[in-house]
């Protein structure tokens, strides 16, 4: 018996695009949960980037993914607590995809604040000015 090497190719190919546009599925038959996503910072945010001292400001953290089954906890920094506080970390409820918190001014300058979980983070910068 003889086998036709180019037929075979052909073969092989054919049924590789027959596969893909058929969508073969090897596994459980059910498309991954969102909670198998990985969640991680998509960004953060200030209402008011500048403040005086004594003065407070809303900031919003967003999710890459809602956070799933059990909450996710994001992480806040500063690059100068001489300059802003906040409490830390935060709590993302299961099946939400933000979180609000407070930044409250102490002294006048400027402080990045970083939000991260997961090896993600991103930033904002707040400007505190000397209160009047």
């Amino acid at each position: 018996m003889s086998v036709d090497r180019n037929a075979t190719h052909c073969l092989m190919l054919a049924a590789i695009a027959i596969a893909a546009l058929v969508g073969v599925n090897c596994g459980s038959g059910s498309p991954a949960s969102p909670s198998s996503q990985t969640v991680g910072v998509a960004s953060v945010s200030l209402n008011t980037p500048t403040i005086a001292a004594g003065a407070t400001t809303e900031g919003t953290v967003r999710l890459t993914t809602p956070a799933p089954a059990g909450g996710a906890v994001v992480s806040l920094n500063a690059s100068d607590y001489k300059v802003v506080t906040f409490l830390t970390p935060l709590r993302v409820e299961a099946g939400r995809s933000s979180v609000t918190f407070t930044a409250t001014g102490i002294g006048a300058g400027v402080a990045t604040i970083v939000a991260s979980t997961n090896n993600t983070s991103e930033s904002v910068l707040l400007t505190v000015v000397a209160a009047p």
